[in-house]
């Protein structure tokens, strides 16, 4: 199955979504059509487990920071939770991008705000721990921090083009969901 996976990635970054064929897929895999067949029904399948499969391991990543950070001051959550976004998104940046290619023709959007809603619950469940703030809706609070960073991320990531912008990126997430989480202090709405 991973080489499958790998195989597909290769393809996709390689040649491009509109030359993902299940035969180049196989020939790259070195595996049958037909063991690819048994495993997905077609190339839109395929691509999506893949989709699936990345996602998961990203958001993996925020829930784990999130238990990680339980208890901390709201800076060290901030910045554990967007650098760790950020190296989970970049840490294969070719596979990032090339699957921001093909998610939406793939009804990502489904698998994405699936995915989205356990960032979420993660995101809440470690601000709701914070030794200096309380937060009064921790849910949309969550989301907001949560859909910004994914928004934001796959903007930067989508063009980014060395490290430097990488570093740039890390370093503006951190104000952008400090910046938020501050406002909050003072906001009497």
């Amino acid at each position: 199955m991973d080489a499958i996976y790998e195989g597909a990635i290769q393809v996709l970054v390689e040649a491009g979504p509109r030359h993902l064929t299940t035969t180049r897929v196989a020939e790259r895999a070195g595996v049958s059509v037909g063991t690819l067949y048994q495993y997905f029904a077609n190339i839109d399948g395929l691509m999506a487990a893949i989709l699936e499969h990345h996602l998961g391991k990203v958001i993996d990543t925020v829930v784990v920071i999130c238990a990680e950070q339980r208890g901390q001051p709201l800076h060290a959550m901030a910045q554990a939770l967007t650098d760790g976004f950020i190296d989970a998104k970049s840490e294969r940046l070719d596979v990032t991008k090339a699957l921001y290619a093909v998610a939406y023709d793939l009804k990502g959007l489904e698998l994405i705000e699936r995915m989205s809603e356990r960032s979420v619950k993660a995101i809440r469940d470690m601000l709701t721990t914070a030794p200096d703030m309380v937060i009064d809706v921790p849910d949309q609070v969550a989301a907001v921090i949560h859909a910004a960073m994914a928004g934001a991320v796959q903007i930067v990531l989508s063009k980014a083009t060395n490290s430097t912008d990488l570093l740039e990126l890390r370093y503006h997430m951190r104000h952008l969901v400090m910046g938020y989480l501050g406002s909050l202090v003072t906001d009497s709405r």
